[in-house]
């Protein structure tokens, strides 16, 4: 099949690195494939250029710097083009986010998809993508004039649509080290595995002397981006646990986000659905924490 696509197109490249992967990129109308899973069942190879129609393809499967862990005393810098099977089974990686790449399609999906198009791709229903935004993540992207990194909520800015140019590569991401003393995830689909979601609600909170020192919620699938909202996370930050114990303020909270979510109706469930269950997901986490 890639052989199809390709045979129509004026070239194909695969470079062995980064430097030669954006001259590639500088030479014309190039759209790049990394993992191919969501390329290859859509109906025709996507570009960045103003026309959407590529003279090339760029394969990077064979540039080992996109490969590689690195990790600071401050953060862990995951190549782009890692699979996720290669991300979900390294220890360094936060366990949230392993989690949530299990339930990422099938396994040989997950030997092919890499983060980088995870993230690039910016669909608001993408698993990884409500974690990441949790976890205060950053992406490195690199072009022939340099380097530049994005907080991931300004690097997506709506589905299927970043700040990469038609130069740009997505090289890493920057995930800070941090430990929660509880966290939650569910992912609704339409059934537990190899299923597209439907919704997605992730939170973490430290709790320190029965006090919330972080509290922090993300959700997915219900807005043009992953949800997440710092405003509403410091009216419990600071609090102690018990704070949950009053109703009035748990119903405080799960107004504020029912006003900041905007689902919508598609194939995979109604907007009704959306915005009545991620209220509820949010409800049952607040009250797992106010019982500690």
């Amino acid at each position: 099949m890639v052989t199809t696509m390709v045979k129509n197109m004026v070239h194909a490249y695969r470079p062995d690195t980064i430097v030669q992967a954006l001259d590639n990129l500088a030479s014309g109308d190039v759209a790049i494939f990394a993992g191919g899973t969501d390329i290859m069942v859509g109906d025709k190879p996507r570009c960045r250029s103003f026309n959407g129609e590529p003279s090339a393809m760029l394969f990077i499967d064979a540039i080992n710097e996109l490969k590689q862990f690195r990790e600071t005393h401050e953060s862990l810098f995951v190549g782009a083009g890692l699979s996720l099977t290669e991300i979900e089974t390294n220890k360094r990686v936060p366990k949230i986010l392993r989690d949530s790449i299990l339930q990422v399609a099938a396994p040989g999906v997950r030997n092919c998809a890499t983060m980088g198009g995870n993230i690039c791709n910016a669909s608001p229903a993408a698993d990884t993508l409500p974690i990441l935004y949790l976890l205060d993540t950053h992406v490195v992207v690199n072009s022939v004039s340099g380097e530049i990194v994005f907080p991931i909520e300004q690097f997506i800015t709506g589905p299927g649509t970043t700040h990469l140019t038609p130069c740009d590569l997505l090289t890493q991401v920057k995930i800070p080290k941090m430990e929660f003393t509880h966290t939650s995830y569910t992912k609704v689909g339409t059934r537990c595995a190899n299923a597209l979601t439907k919704l997605s609600m992730v939170g973490a909170a430290n709790v320190r002397e029965g006090v919330f020192t972080d509290w922090r919620v993300a959700f997915g699938a219900v807005g043009p981006t992953v949800v997440r909202h710092r405003e509403i996370e410091s009216l419990i930050i600071g609090k102690p646990v018990s704070w949950l114990s009053n109703e009035s303020n748990i119903n405080t909270i799960i107004a504020a986000y029912r006003d900041k979510l905007s689902p919508l109706s598609d194939q995979r469930s109604t907007a009704a659905y959306r915005l009545r269950t991620s209220i509820k997901l949010l409800e049952k986490w607040l009250n797992e924490l106010k019982d500690l």
